[in-house]
């Protein structure tokens, strides 16, 4: 796919408990490379640049000091449960 200027791009990753308890207190850390992307505030088309949405990640609270995006997770499930996070960015 092209990379055009001003087009929203969201970045997906999981991650899965494959442990027998369940997994607490986790932080995650993810560098992005913020040469081409930005976090502007209001998006366009629905979708709000910036935004970081969650799912089967208890107690999740999400924060962005460039270039690192955290997620702070309480618990994540044992025996396959998964953590889902996906970052919406714009394209510069």
């Amino acid at each position: 796919a092209k990379a055009i200027p001003g087009a929203t791009v969201r970045y997906t990753f999981t991650i899965t408990n494959s442990g027998s308890q369940n997994a607490t207190n986790i932080t995650i850390t993810d560098p992005l490379d913020t040469t081409n992307l930005s976090f502007p505030f209001p998006g366009t088309g629905g979708v709000t640049p910036g935004t970081v949405d969650v799912s089967g990640c208890a107690g999740a609270t999400p924060s962005f000091a460039s270039p690192n995006l955290s997620i702070s997770v309480a618990t994540i499930a044992s025996s396959g449960g998964t953590c889902t996070v996906q970052v919406y960015v714009e394209i510069n």
